[in-house]
């Protein structure tokens, strides 16, 4: 196993967020394993993963090869800024990263220009990577790429980045874009069943 993943899976096991039981998931599934990345809410645990995901992401991706961060609403917001802000502690790489709104705003700077639903004007030929806690389905985050490519149609998304990928079947096709998981769900089982046995 690579280094970087083991880490990874202990740096989630130490904090928690990985748990054994009987969870309902959002896509209405029922799971044995539950991945709650809402438990790094302190500033701790929150600059540690965004430096997870941030050497994730230099490792797969050039500078230049993406202008934003997008972090959907709600998780993926303090997610995103952990992560801009550790590409430019860590690696020197200064990105600006944005999120979707629920609802429209109808006030300020956003109103004026016509992104109500999104925190930032995205310029033209904007190179995105989506960011997320935990891939199931991945039917929000095509919702919502289809929400930011109709509002800027020159926008290009070049990969999703997740903390987790469940492994759901066929999904990943639907998504469109390459997805990077940092772990598998499977891999993650695999580890955890390895030190239970210690």
């Amino acid at each position: 196993m690579e280094e970087l993943k083991k880490q990874f899976i202990e740096f989630l096991i130490r904090y928690n967020a990985f748990k054994v039981g009987d969870f309902v998931l959002k896509s209405g599934k029922h799971s044995s394993y539950f991945v709650n990345m809402g438990v790094f809410n302190d500033g701790e645990s929150l600059w540690k993963l965004g430096t997870y995901f941030a050497r994730f992401i230099t490792e797969r991706f050039h500078e230049r090869e993406y202008d934003l961060i997008l972090g959907p609403s709600y998780k993926g917001i303090p997610l995103a800024s952990a992560i801009v802000s550790a590409l430019w502690k860590e690696h020197s790489i200064t990105k600006q990263f944005f999120y979707d709104r629920k609802e429209e705003k109808k006030h300020g700077d956003e109103a004026a220009s016509g992104m109500t639903r999104l925190s930032l004007r995205i310029p033209d030929h904007a190179k995105i990577i989506i960011i997320d806690d935990v891939f199931t389905t991945g039917l929000t985050k095509v919702e919502l790429m289809k929400l930011i490519k109709r509002i800027c149609t020159t926008s290009e998304f070049v990969g999703c980045v997740v903390a987790v990928d469940r492994r759901e079947g066929d999904d990943h096709q639907e998504l469109g874009i390459p997805l990077h998981a940092m772990v598998t769900l499977p891999e993650i089982l695999t580890y955890y069943q390895a030190i239970k046995k210690l």
